[in-house]
């Protein structure tokens, strides 16, 4: 879903605003699917930002309790 929005948001100067967890950071007991999921997100975006250095794409990740 985000590899086709990168050329329209490059042009609009676009923000990508993404909702996690701290779970995705932190390991919560029996909540091991959850927590995976939540890293994924994460480490995603943060990747993204490694790829496409020039992006032009403000990237935030809200990681909420």
């Amino acid at each position: 879903m985000t590899r086709p929005a990168l050329p329209i948001l490059r042009r609009s100067h676009g923000q990508i605003v993404a909702l996690s967890s701290v779970s995705g950071e932190i390991g919560l007991g029996m909540r091991s699917m959850y927590c995976a999921a939540k890293a994924a997100v994460n480490n995603f975006y943060r990747t993204l930002r490694v790829e496409e250095p020039n992006i032009r794409i403000s990237l935030m990740i809200i990681d909420t309790f």
